[in-house]
């Protein structure tokens, strides 16, 4: 009698792929979110004195933020509410 376990093919579903692109999809979903948001708390320390050595590469990264600020009436009044709330 020939092994019945041989007959049964089980054929299993890759699950690391969905769990790399859920992965990717999250982070970036956060990167979409903390970037704008972090803009505040950057500029509240560079107001403050810090990270001045820093100056160039932060201008460099948030350039489209300024942007924004400095293309319309309504950027400029949200960007400066936004750093209102940091006091930057």
């Amino acid at each position: 009698m020939a092994d019945e376990s041989a007959d049964c093919v089980t054929v299993a579903a890759p699950v690391r792929p969905r769990r790399l692109i859920w992965l990717v999809e999250m982070a970036f979903v956060l990167l979409l979110v903390m970037y704008p948001l972090s803009y505040g708390p950057v500029m509240h320390q560079v107001s403050r004195g810090r990270w001045i050595e820093l100056w160039p590469v932060i201008d460099e990264i948030y350039a489209p933020i300024e942007w924004f600020g400095n293309s319309s009436e309504f950027g400029a009044v949200i960007l400066d509410w936004y750093l209102g709330l940091w006091g930057a």
